[in-house]
């Protein structure tokens, strides 16, 4: 059977910008993915594209969608602040839910994880199950921690920091203030079984402490990948990432793969 095509589209945005996606959701879905990219990224993330086509056959279409001033939004760098990326996942996911009235759930990577973690606070029902790749729950830490000491001195100043990938964004302190707002770490989470984590053990971005204290305390499980870093880039990382996640949403079950059977510790249900 041929992949479903993914196609572009435009959400107009209560922000004033229009906000670019993309889905292959068709009449053979019976759930939409919703996916959020990370810091600096955007919705053509090469493990998004992944999980369109390795979740097609399952009946679960997939949706992204660009962050302000990330991928082709027309956002300016100044639009990126939490409040202006939780209003925009507001408006997308009002417009699949008018548009393809089916259950929703969400895939969501370090920042994008973040923000998932905020708007399922405030929207419980939002999302049917939401699997979140490497969060970063501490999100303020996380980003000032990129700067040097002179360099956040600056930054802190008023003097834009350039950041990004693909496209460079000119970030001012008004972001990071943003940041200090919402905390996503100290929040309680409501109906813990339906979350799940993906976690690399050697994350150079995103402390796997940090997702471990958080998912101990949420009674949250976490699938471990050995070696593998922020970005999962070690062989057979995809391929795991797109199977617990066919797993969890099929019946909120962890597919533990060739791995050893999940070890108990300390309240996190560690797949090794």
């Amino acid at each position: 059977m041929a992949l479903s095509a993914l196609t572009e589209f435009k959400i107009p945005g209560p922000n004033g910008y229009d906000i670019p996606a993309m889905a292959n959701v068709c009449g053979n879905h019976h759930t939409v993915l919703l996916c959020l990219h990370g810091f600096g990224g955007s919705r053509r993330s090469p493990k998004i594209a992944a999980l369109a086509a390795g979740l097609d056959a399952d009946g679960i279409g997939v949706a992204a969608f660009d962050w302000p001033a990330h991928g082709d939004s027309a956002a300016p760098d100044e639009a990126l602040t939490v409040e202006n990326c939780l209003r925009d996942l507001d408006a997308v996911t009002d417009h699949i839910r008018v548009r393809w009235p089916m259950p929703m759930s969400c895939f969501a990577t370090s920042y994008g994880g973040y923000l998932a973690a905020l708007y399922r606070n405030a929207h419980a029902d939002a999302f049917g199950r939401l699997i979140l790749r490497s969060p970063a729950l501490r999100m303020a830490r996380t980003f000032i921690g990129f700067f040097s000491d002179a360099e956040r001195a600056r930054f802190l100043a008023g003097e834009p920091s350039a950041q990004g990938f693909d496209r460079i964004m000119y970030l001012t302190a008004s972001f990071y203030e943003s940041l200090l707002r919402h905390d996503a770490f100290a929040m309680p989470v409501t109906a813990p079984e339906r979350v799940l984590i993906l976690q690399g053990d050697r994350d150079d971005v995103v402390l796997p402490d940090d997702t471990a204290a958080y998912a101990e305390r949420n009674h949250i499980r976490v699938v471990w990948f050995p070696g593998s870093d922020h970005r999962f880039g070690q062989p057979g990382d995809v391929d795991r990432i797109v199977s617990a996640t066919r797993a969890f949403l099929a019946d909120g079950t962890v597919d533990a793969g060739d791995s050893k059977p999940g070890i108990y510790e300390q309240g996190v249900n560690r797949v090794v």
